[in-house]
């Protein structure tokens, strides 16, 4: 039995360490960036960067007002993490970027932009989506300042109409080994966290640290999406009564070449995961196609379905939407086949503080009631429990199945990330049982004693956790609403139209 998808190319010899919340991963970063010289490089990527202290917060009429500060950010700052620097508010993840550029290395950075975003603000806030220009316009502040350092700094408007640019990936070499970064995290100063959550530290999220020949694809797909960007047509975006040159006259291209890469990492398999949406759609003019060079890649998907079918022993979700329906129906097609099978699903104890209310009892009652459960009976459905983090924002986008396998990336359990936005990860199969520990504790708020069996049976009795019933109270589900989640928060990018609606 293999859990790693034999279409997908595999890298062996390869070292997964899973980092959990933004204190972990900052000081990997910090880390990393520490040993990169004249040789060096650093490409990031992400859905916004927010390298500086400035926020927003929504308003009750729905719009979105740009802040000094994330209005639920930790306050004040802890010296010495890399994204801001209490002593002048600036940036200090920009300033060690500055630091790398002066010392010879390239450093390269995209953030997703939604063109029709910044310069229709109006219109997008009766889309209700006033707080994608907020983040649109915060990620083209710190592009302004990556340029102003000396980095090519390029906003990503690629892709689909109905989609965004989702890969939050980061990759650092010294010119003689590479590391990578992928996961849920965006470089933004309210997603910052320790373990404990206190306070205002409501982010929870998980990023993979990746060295070895897995960090290849990690280029490939950077370089993908740096090429697409840089090919476009240059725009003139507005960013604070000013204009913002989208592909300045002296971008250069990125080539496709082989990363330097240690000859021993570790002992681990890793796949790459990505998702590149539909380039044609129905549209109200003829239709068109994105810029990139691949369309039509599932691999997230394909991978999911795949993992999924081999379970024996558990399923664990973690994710803030569980909004898919396609992908409950392979759960529970797998508690079918397997009769000791137990399914674990968490997901938010709060809605994230930088979304419009959304309506998650809907869309939640539609997967979990008409897909995980349709069809099973009472001792299947028995087999299967749902859990809200108290006061925590669940981000992670993490699955794991049989301690054989994982998956960590940016892809959310929503047909949007299977389908329709740009998305990256990785699955790896060795190490997963550590993972799973670390991971569990961390939610469980103890280590339990003793091997699988007694992990599964803590979380029952969890105090941080506060069990959902099932199947769900139900929640009614116009066709009206049907039609805005598939033409707006959850559309799939292979038969996507918009509707008058």
């Amino acid at each position: 039995m293999t859990y790693l998808l034999p279409e997908l190319p595999t890298s062996v010899g390869c070292s997964v360490t899973p980092l959990i919340d933004g204190a972990e991963h900052s000081a990997a970063i910090r880390e990393a960036l520490e040993s990169v010289g004249p040789d060096g490089f650093v490409y990031l990527t992400g859905w916004w960067l927010g390298l500086g202290r400035g926020g927003f917060e929504l308003l009750p009429n729905g719009d979105a007002r740009l802040t000094e500060a994330p209005p639920y950010c930790v306050d004040p700052w802890p010296e010495g993490e890399p994204f801001v620097d209490p002593a002048n508010e600036e940036s200090a993840l920009v300033k060690l970027l500055a630091a790398r550029i002066a010392a010879g290395a390239e450093v390269r950075a995209l953030g997703w932009v939604s063109a029709s975003a910044v310069r229709h603000p109006r219109a997008t806030k009766l889309g209700g989506a006033a707080h994608v220009t907020a983040i649109n316009t915060l990620t083209l502040r710190s592009l302004r300042e990556l340029r102003a350092v000396g980095a090519e700094a390029l906003p990503s408007t690629i892709g689909h109409l109905a989609g965004s640019s989702h890969s939050k990936l980061m990759l650092i070499s010294d010119g003689r080994n590479t590391v990578g970064f992928t996961g849920g995290l965006d470089l933004e100063l309210s997603r910052w966290s320790r373990p404990d959550h206190h306070g205002k530290q409501i982010w929870h999220d998980v990023v993979a640290r990746v060295q070895g020949p897995a960090v290849q694809g990690f280029y490939d797909h950077f370089r993908t999406l740096w090429e697409a960007s840089r090919s476009g047509r240059p725009q003139n975006l507005p960013l604070d009564n000013a204009r913002f040159v989208s592909v300045p006259a002296s971008t250069t291209s990125l080539p496709p070449r082989a990363v330097p890469i240690s000859a021993t990492e570790g002992s681990q398999s890793v796949q790459n995961l990505r998702t590149l949406p539909a380039t044609k759609y129905p549209w109200y003019v003829p239709t068109r196609p994105t810029s990139l060079p691949e369309a039509n890649v599932f691999e997230y998907r394909d991978a999911l379905r795949h993992a999924i079918g081999q379970a024996q022993r558990y399923v664990y979700l973690e994710d803030p939407l569980m909004w898919s329906g396609e992908v409950m129906t392979w759960v529970r097609d797998a508690v079918r086949r397997a009769p000791d099978l137990r399914v674990i699903l968490l997901t938010a104890g709060v809605d994230d503080p930088n979304d419009p209310p959304l309506p998650h009892p809907e869309y939640f009652c539609q997967t979990v009631n008409h897909a995980l459960l349709a069809g099973l009976d009472d001792t299947e459905q028995a087999r299967i429990s749902a859990y809200r983090r108290r006061g925590v924002v669940v981000h992670a986008k993490t699955v794991l199945v049989d301690d054989e396998w994982a998956c960590i990336g940016s892809c959310n359990l929503a047909q949007r990330s299977l389908y329709t936005d740009i998305e990256h990860g990785i699955a790896f199969t060795g190490g997963v049982p550590a993972y799973r520990e670390k991971l569990w504790s961390h939610h469980l708020g103890t280590t339990p004693a003793g091997a699988l069996p007694a992990w599964l049976d803590a979380w029952p009795t969890a105090k941080p956790l506060d069990r959902v019933a099932l199947p769900v109270d139900e929640v009614p589900f116009s066709a009206r609403q049907r039609r805005r989640y598939q033409d707006f928060h959850d559309p799939d990018s292979r038969q996507w139209r918009v509707r008058i609606l």
